[in-house]
């Protein structure tokens, strides 16, 4: 697979390499979250800022490659000290709320 960073491929008409991606890692994603105030304090692995924990609902269908995903998602937050709470739903009740 190739990452995309616009609707046009490699190759078309008017696709430019002028929109690349920034490169993603964990160390420059926690300085960028310290540099506006959320601090990872002692012994937490929830970063805070104004004593107020930043964590993040994620709701989802449970059960199959959603549920895996957001699973992922989760992890991968964790390591730069984001909270996620996965809120899985069925998916009736998921589309009705």
């Amino acid at each position: 697979g190739q990452a995309l960073s616009q609707p046009l491929l490699p190759g078309q008409i008017g696709y430019t390499n002028k929109y690349q991606f920034a490169p993603l890692d964990d160390k420059g994603a926690a300085a960028e979250l310290a540099a506006v105030g959320w601090g990872l304090p002692a012994g937490d692995n929830i970063r805070k800022k104004d004593n107020k924990p930043l964590v993040l609902k994620l709701a989802t269908i449970s059960g199959g490659e959603l549920e895996a995903a957001a699973s992922q998602i989760k992890s991968q937050l964790a390591a730069v000290g984001i909270g996620v709470d996965l809120i899985l739903l069925g998916r009736d009740e998921l589309q009705q709320s």
